[in-house]
């Protein structure tokens, strides 16, 4: 699914959601530093969401 559509969806549910960004997955052995879906959650105003990010340089 899209980040779009996926925004859409997320505002009509009620409970819990997660949202995984498959193609930035550490168990891929990727490096998990991908901002879209963050910047996503902010431009569609998504309250109470959290990201999980890994930056061993900040």
């Amino acid at each position: 699914v899209d980040l779009e559509t996926a925004m859409i969806s997320l505002k009509k549910i009620t409970g819990r959601t997660c949202l995984l960004d498959m193609g930035d997955n550490v168990g891929g052995g990727l490096p998990a530093d991908w901002t879209l879906l963050a910047q996503t959650l902010i431009t569609h105003l998504v309250e109470r969401s959290f990201v999980c990010l890994y930056d061993p340089h900040a």
